[in-house]
């Protein structure tokens, strides 16, 4: 198999407590070399997109609150070896809420896949596609000693 490819990233602070970021990866994975199907070599590897680009902001300000947004984005995934079972690509977008209280203790709230978009994890012709599970929200308190 080959595996190479690009990754570049860039951060901007517009403010002390503000960063916004972005980066990019391209990635060929692909097979090449098959000694018992001569037929998959030049295909991509399965689940390896290739292109796949996160932007987002973080504001960092623990008197008043931390809060994170990405948008992730996602193209060209194949799912078998063969490369027939596709997705062409998706977007979701995650956010994170945090803030500290009292020096040790710290409550946050996680959001994954905003949108609740669906999107194949994984796809078979012989068991159906798995979808993601679509929007996740999670939440805690951290007590540090």
């Amino acid at each position: 198999m080959d595996i190479y490819g690009i990754e570049a990233e860039m951060e901007w602070y517009p403010l002390s407590d503000l960063t916004l970021f972005v980066n990019y990866t391209y990635n060929i994975s692909e097979i090449a070399e098959d000694e018992n199907n001569a037929d998959l070599e030049g295909n991509d590897l399965p689940n390896e997109p290739r292109h796949q680009t996160h932007f987002g902001f973080r504001y960092q300000n623990p008197r008043i609150v931390n809060v994170g947004v990405t948008a992730n984005y996602y193209a060209d995934i194949y799912f078998d070896n063969e490369n027939t079972l596709k997705e062409s690509g998706y977007f979701t977008l995650d956010a994170s809420v945090s803030r500290r209280f009292f020096d040790r203790l710290t409550a946050y709230v996680n959001v994954e896949n905003l949108f609740n978009e669906e999107y194949p994890i994984f796809r078979s012709l012989s068991s159906g596609d798995t979808l993601a599970p679509g929007l996740i929200v999670n939440g805690g308190v951290k007590i540090e000693f």
